[in-house]
């Protein structure tokens, strides 16, 4: 297994979290979120190293997590798991733009049945957030009559108080795998905490649950980034 000390000493370093649930807290209102703010200055620390490349890849929008995230221009963002990035954002076919108003119309619909449903409507995806609604089982029946309307050209993933629908079968996965490649990087960390995240544990070739480390809070997550931003600097000489 991987270690601290491999990753602070191999040659080339990317370093991967999740936003939600790994750098900041959940709130019922997505845009308030608590941010672990020393999880951040060890990003950005990591960010500003030689041959060292630190990323924040979110189901977020690109805009929404730039928003929220606040960070330096040398700390990579990739929004709707990796689809949005500030040098490339995946178009849409038409038939999948037509996918995506079709799929509004009928999920604002559940919104009258369910009013504190909350339908998130992103670029690439649809997201229907069961948090506001409060309790378990009307948060399963929304769910389930949710997942129903999906269109046969979208894909379904399931994670946290939420049914995401993307147009698009772009994954963390594949985006760091993409990166990994474009960057030269020798060892990658990535840090996730949901089931979307799982896509990114597979590509690093792990097996399920993929991840193989388990910490236990927002705290843990930014104990173990300043310690690797130290040793990296220590490594580095920088």
């Amino acid at each position: 297994m991987t270690t601290l000390d491999d990753l602070a000493t191999t040659p080339t370093l990317l370093v991967v979290s999740d936003f939600d649930g790994t750098l900041a807290g959940f709130n019922v209102d997505p845009m308030n979120v608590p941010v672990n703010t020393t999880s951040i200055a060890a990003l950005e620390r990591l960010s500003t190293m030689p041959n060292t490349k630190a990323a924040i890849l979110s189901g977020r929008h690109l805009e929404g997590l730039r928003t929220v995230a606040q960070v330096s221009e040398s700390v990579i963002l990739a929004g709707s798991h990796g689809a949005e990035t500030n040098e490339h954002i995946t178009p849409l076919t038409e038939e999948q733009q037509e996918a995506m108003a079709q799929l509004s119309v009928e999920l604002h619909k559940l919104t009258e049945k369910y009013p504190k449903l909350w339908i998130e409507t992103k670029p690439l995806h649809m997201v229907v957030h069961t948090r506001p609604l409060e309790d378990t089982n009307l948060e399963a029946a929304a769910a389930e009559e949710a997942r129903a309307l999906c269109p046969a050209i979208m894909h379904i993933t399931e994670g946290k108080h939420v049914v995401e629908f993307s147009a698009i079968d772009v994954t963390k996965g594949s985006w760091i795998t993409s990166a990994r490649d474009n960057y030269g990087a020798t060892a990658v960390l990535f840090i996730g905490d949901d089931q979307t995240d799982e896509n990114g544990f597979h590509a690093l070739g792990d097996s399920a649950t993929a991840a193989t480390v388990r910490v236990n809070s927002l705290d843990d997550v930014a104990d173990v980034l300043t310690t690797l931003a130290t040793a990296r600097a220590h490594h580095l000489g920088v």
